[in-house]
């Protein structure tokens, strides 16, 4: 089997690290306190559970594959992988919807086609102007 591409290990990597820099954040704002513990813990039990588990794979299998052959056998660190990577996903999302206040992004987003409808009804206008004139 072919090796996976080492950019997407690299994205990987990033979002572990993105994850523990915004837990760590979380943990200083005092928003979603507990959340962001676990997620710390998890964020760093990944790489050390995924290595020892990616060490007992044959030799010339890939490592998602190998995962995913694991999961299907029902393997306890396979799936504790995949739900520490769940946490993450769920993790994201709430501390997406947490930081970003959809108030105020839909207010500037009206604004924003208010501004936008008023700029065409002028270039309209405009338009319509030089065609009377010819």
């Amino acid at each position: 089997m072919e090796a996976l591409p080492k950019g997407l290990w690299a994205m990987y990597y990033l979002i572990l690290l993105l994850t523990l820099i915004s837990a760590i954040y979380s943990c200083f704002r005092f928003r979603m306190l507990y959340w962001a513990y676990t997620c710390i813990i998890v964020s760093l039990l990944i790489p050390i559970v995924g290595l020892l588990f990616i060490a007992q794979r044959a030799e010339g299998t890939n490592k998602l594959g190998y995962l995913f052959s694991q999961l299907a056998k029902g393997d306890f660190w396979a799936v504790l992988i995949i739900l520490c990577l769940a946490y993450i996903g769920t993790w994201w999302f709430l501390f997406i919807r947490e930081e970003i206040n959809m108030d105020v992004i839909i207010r500037r987003l009206q604004a924003l086609r208010e501004t936008v409808k008023k700029c065409f009804y002028k270039l309209n206008n405009k338009i319509g102007r030089k065609k009377e004139r010819s």
